[in-house]
């Protein structure tokens, strides 16, 4: 995974991926994945336009949609939190859990 490529983030620790989100302008915003032990995080989803690229990094990281378990929103804005809805009714995330 060290020289994968990936289409709209870059990692910046240790399973620690920053995903641009594509808000405004490229490099502007992002959503952070956290992956452990074949598990996930999303910190931040940004709009409900950045939803394709959170799934997009997901399938490049080969991280199975099924594994994410949290999606933590900083703050209520629609630049942070607003593609959890989004999220909420994809019917494979059911289960996983948003916290705020």
């Amino acid at each position: 995974m060290t020289n994968q490529y990936l289409s709209f983030a870059h990692r910046v620790a240790h399973d620690t991926y920053a995903i641009d989100t594509g808000f405004g302008r490229d490099g502007f915003d992002a959503s952070y994945l956290l992956v452990a032990d074949g598990n996930a995080a999303f910190i931040d989803t940004g709009t409900q336009y950045s939803i394709p690229r959170l799934l997009k990094t997901l399938d490049e990281l080969e991280v199975p949609l099924a594994n994410v378990s949290y999606v933590i929103l900083t703050h209520v804005h629609l630049d942070h939190a607003g593609g959890a809805g989004l999220l909420i009714l994809l019917e494979f995330f059911q289960g996983f859990v948003v916290s705020c």
